[in-house]
């Protein structure tokens, strides 16, 4: 974007949503100066909301923190970061079948989307999943039409999954979003799934996967370590909303 530091990642979901990250990396005059853009590019683009997430390790996160308080901006949530290596990934077998967007549609893959955000331990999105599944197509472009996986238990849609290269990146594999309904919870198949939208990442070039979650979605959490994905570090997300 016009007039912000190459230090910034951005990954823009507009008119939906932007999200910035590395905002902490930059000195205190430097994090103002680029808030201040950052929030007139959105009210320019009329974009619904602007969304920072801070590393919470690094030195001026706290100035970070302070600043985005002082613009209004408001605390969402706290994350957990996990990262696997997935150079030597062998890949697994599930007992499930998996579609891509072709076969199920995006009207039912929202449909499904619905249903498995249910009953989840991480904080809700203010966006609806329409609205979050067309922020993903601008974020991530033309792969989201072969990110969107169906999994399926014979002809019973369980769960989803959109595993995709990180934008801007050429190896970092990331799960855009991940999930299972809530009749398939709490019985191990939360880990298959997962585990296989690692081979996914694997096979599309990732050579390392960084994940994560609430720290308040324990089960999440269970998920990334029974999968070999170690802890590496917390986040703290903001959002400034235009349309408060």
């Amino acid at each position: 974007m016009k007039g912000i530091s190459s230090k910034i990642k951005c990954l823009n979901g507009e008119p939906f949503y932007i999200i910035i990250e590395n905002l902490e990396a930059l000195i205190p005059s430097a994090q103002q100066e680029n808030i201040d853009q950052l929030m007139a590019i959105c009210e320019e683009k009329k974009i619904q909301k602007l969304s920072v997430v801070l590393k919470t390790e690094r030195a001026f996160v706290e100035k970070a923190e302070r600043l985005l308080r002082e613009n209004h901006f408001v605390y969402e949530s706290s994350m957990l970061i996990f990262q696997k290596n997935l150079e030597s990934l062998e890949e697994a077998e599930i007992p499930f079948q998996i579609r891509d967007l072709e076969e199920v549609g995006e009207k039912g893959f929202i449909s499904i989307w619905q249903k498995v955000i249910e009953g989840s331990y991480n904080k809700p999105s203010s966006l609806t999943i329409e609205e979050q599944f067309e922020g993903m197509k601008k974020e991530i472009g033309p792969a989201y039409a072969h990110a969107c996986l169906t999994v399926y238990d014979e002809s019973k849609p369980i769960g989803i999954m959109i595993p995709v290269i990180e934008p801007g990146t050429e190896d970092e594999g990331r799960i855009f979003y991940f999930g299972i309904i809530p009749d398939a919870r709490g019985k191990g198949i939360a880990v298959m799934i997962h585990r296989k939208a690692l081979d996914y990442l694997k096979k599309s070039g990732a050579s390392y996967y960084i994940g994560a979650t609430d720290k308040k979605n324990i089960p999440m959490q269970s998920i990334f370590k029974k999968n070999g994905c170690i802890q590496k570090g917390s986040l703290k997300t903001f959002a400034y909303h235009y349309n408060a």
